[in-house]
């Protein structure tokens, strides 16, 4: 249900800029890079009005160090190495990180893609809340977080107009029917990290996506 959810919320993303008026879309992917966000991350890679101008880790499905290394990973296999990696936040902003209980992304995330061999692409000195700043700062942009919002609300604590600067804010977290996948309530990404959605969700004019949009999950 969660990579459901991923694949379309990433397809609405890219079906909504898919118009011939409208210019490419510039977007910031923020991930905690399972297979599945692997997947999404390439449906925006390969998209024609698509330009992804960098992306951003978080940790989740993975420890951190092992979501950099599953990103770079994705892009150097699909000759994408010009897109910068910033590392972002190993932990929720106040309480510990709580490992996620289904083990289906295997150990490494990527379901043990041993055949991928070890990437050379590094991530970019500057942390990737700084850099969602920046970004966001230079041209119209938009945001897909696939992961935790860690990042983004330390994005958004960073710069008061932060959120005023994102063009599209687009989140993969929370539930349709109030039945969680962590708790009886709770959704994984959300669950790791509320009080980072409490504050990114603060300054952000909501519009979900319902059950006619993304079908029956």
């Amino acid at each position: 249900l969660r990579s459901q959810s991923r694949f379309a919320l990433v397809l609405f993303a890219l079906s909504s800029f898919a118009t011939p008026e409208m210019s490419r879309m510039r977007l910031i992917i923020d991930t905690d890079a399972g297979m599945d966000d692997a997947v999404s991350i390439m449906m925006a890679l390969f998209h024609p009005d698509v330009d992804v101008v960098a992306i951003t880790c978080v940790g989740g499905n993975c420890e951190l160090e092992q979501v950099l290394v599953n990103v770079a990973k994705i892009l150097e296999y699909t000759g994408n190495t010009h897109i910068p990696i910033f590392r972002g936040s190993a932990v929720p902003l106040v309480q510990p990180r709580v490992p996620p209980s289904w083990h289906g992304h295997g150990d490494d995330g990527m379901g043990d893609a041993h055949w991928i061999s070890a990437p050379k692409l590094m991530p970019q000195e500057e942390s990737a809340a700084a850099a969602l700043v920046r970004l966001v700062r230079e041209a119209p942009t938009s945001i897909i977080a696939l992961g935790p919002l860690t990042n983004i609300a330390l994005a958004c604590k960073l710069d008061a107009k932060f959120h005023a600067r994102v063009e599209h804010m687009y989140i993969m977290g929370g539930t349709m029917h109030g039945k969680g996948n962590t708790t009886m309530a709770a959704e994984f990404n959300f669950s790791q990290d509320p009080e980072a959605v409490a504050v990114t969700l603060a300054g952000f004019t909501a519009e979900p996506l319902h059950d006619s949009a993304v079908g029956d999950l």
